[in-house]
């Protein structure tokens, strides 16, 4: 009852919390029977959430055992559909309550629900594809051998993000064409580790072409740069929120395999011109969609105390839970794979409790009316709010005391992207491609 009554309100959530969601491939989700969905594992919950919200199938989920501390908050989990998978450091006694939890597992799968596993196992907050687990094959073999079923369904999904542990950034959602484990059922037969680790391997394949990768961890400051270049062409774009095309996921992957192929000399010279805008950008206190975005000329101190105002003035009733639930996240979560997941969590139950207490109060008052308008009126606030909130962000270059001219700021971005253009252009052919073009 819980997981479908909390469903669409993090559905909701998700369109608030992301500037942009790229969402491509639920064509490819089987509408009924056995599915295993295999995504990667950067955050601590936002993955098994989202798909919760945009798969179109009732999931289970397996999951840490080790939040599941107390009867109270087993029982409020045993609600969400999640199922507890106990590691080495849990204690042996706990390790022999997973094979419950892998036959819970196979009962999923044998009753023709959907199960999601995530295919590296532990979570870890970068850009890259870490060693695949052979437990989601092996379950998945395992279910199909023991119910007897027709057909079970592997589906990998690749799950990126532009700034995992921040709201209001990018989700990049790419779902793979399903595997069919009847394929590979003659195979396991005969020879079930060689059936195991042929569709681990194939799981891995499909979200390598689905996730970015920065092969080298020395590298990942450069390729952060590089990738702020690539999202310059949907720097502006605010709507829709949830948006069918892999377009930005190509151009980034595309970069990071151009990086990754790029000689020392070529990377230092990439190093230097970034080094000189990053500089630049540290002084001047913007970002660089700041720059991209901001006009060429001041707007105007009318302009300027128009939008502040505005955007004070709807910031106030959602002041007191946005700040409550940055408050508490940055106080208490340590662990950076938590924070975007603490954070969207606790944004929900905040904001939320005060919109319905706010209504509550406006009806005790004014009636039932006043109660239904000023309900229905939280959401559309917010909505207003973050609209104008996203201008706001494109005019904080002037709201600074402009240390460093925009032209500088500018020439010097403009000369990182020329350097990037030619390099990428000298290892990938004469001409670049469109999503290399900044």
């Amino acid at each position: 009852m819980l997981y479908y009554l909390l469903r669409p309100f993090t559905r909701i959530a998700f369109q608030a919390f992301y500037r942009a969601i790229y969402l491509t491939g639920t064509a490819h989700i089987p509408a009924r029977g056995a599915v295993l969905f295999t995504p990667n594992h950067p955050t601590a919950f936002i993955e098994p959430c989202f798909l919760a919200c945009y798969a179109g199938r009732d999931l289970y989920f397996m999951t840490r055992g080790d939040v599941f501390v107390n009867r109270l908050v087993r029982w409020l989990l045993r609600q969400v559909h999640l199922i507890p998978i106990f590691r080495f450091h849990d204690g042996f006694a706990n390790l022999r309550r997973n094979e419950d939890s892998m036959q819970e597992g196979r009962e999923i799968l044998g009753q023709g629900k959907a199960l999601l596993v995530m295919a590296e196992g532990g979570m870890r907050h970068e850009k890259r594809l870490r060693p695949i687990r052979r437990g989601a094959a092996r379950l998945a073999f395992e279910a199909m051998e023991e119910f007897g079923l027709p057909e079970v369904s592997i589906v990998p999904v690749g799950v990126n993000y532009t700034r995992a542990e921040k709201a209001r950034t990018e989700l990049m959602v790419s779902i793979a064409p399903p595997i069919r484990i009847s394929d590979w059922q003659a195979l396991y037969t005969t020879r079930p580790r060689e059936a195991i680790d042929a569709v681990t391997d194939l799981i891995r394949q499909r979200l390598a072409e689905r996730v970015i990768h920065i092969a080298d961890p020395a590298e990942e400051e450069l390729a952060e740069w590089i990738l702020d270049l690539c999202r310059t062409e949907r720097a502006g774009a605010t709507w829709p929120v949830i948006r069918h095309t892999e377009a930005p996921l190509d151009s980034e992957r595309m970069a990071m395999d151009t990086l990754h192929r790029l000689p020392e000399e070529d990377k230092d010279e990439l190093r230097k011109a970034g080094e000189v805008y990053r500089s630049l950008l540290a002084r001047a206190g913007v970002c660089d969609r700041q720059v991209v975005l901001a006009p060429d000329r001041y707007p105007g101190w009318v302009r300027m105390l128009l939008l502040g105002g505005g955007s004070w003035l709807l910031a106030l009733p959602h002041a007191l839970p946005v700040a409550l639930a940055r408050w508490i996240t940055d106080a208490c979560v340590r662990i950076i794979e938590f924070r975007s997941s603490v954070l969207l969590a606790l944004l929900m139950l905040f904001w939320t409790t005060w919109a319905v207490a706010v209504s509550a109060i406006a009806g005790y008052f004014w009636g039932w009316a006043a109660f239904f308008l000023f309900l229905a009126g939280f959401p559309a606030g917010l909505a207003l709010w973050i609209a104008l909130r996203e201008y706001a962000i494109s005019l904080g270059y002037y709201a600074r005391r402009r240390s460093v001219s925009l032209t500088s700021l500018r020439d010097a971005r403009q000369s990182f992207s020329d350097v990037w253009i030619q390099k990428s252009a000298k290892k990938n052919g004469p001409k670049p491609s469109a999503s290399d073009r900044f």
